[in-house]
């Protein structure tokens, strides 16, 4: 189920992209987001529905988790790391 609503979500995020002041295209990514949080496992895209739902401090703990574990490239959740840091208040 879940491959189905990340793929709705990446329509939404397209249809974002396009008309930049949609409030409603908006609305729906973070409802998306919400629902892939419950549904995710620990993973990347649950890092990035996090990130995109400004739960900052969530990503950041799952970013510190994911990164034990990862082999290889880290470039991606260190960009996300900062991000989140610089978006902390």
């Amino acid at each position: 189920m879940s491959g189905r609503i990340q793929e709705a979500k990446i329509q939404y995020v397209s249809l974002s992209n396009i008309y930049k002041y949609d409030d409603e295209a908006d609305e729906i990514i973070r409802s998306i987001n919400s629902y892939l949080i419950d549904e995710l496992d620990e993973s990347f895209d649950k890092v990035q529905a996090y990130f995109e739902n400004n739960r900052y401090e969530d990503a950041l703990h799952l970013i510190d988790k994911l990164e034990e574990n990862l082999d290889g490239d880290k470039d991606t959740l260190l960009l996300y790391k900062a991000n989140c840091l610089r978006n902390l208040k």
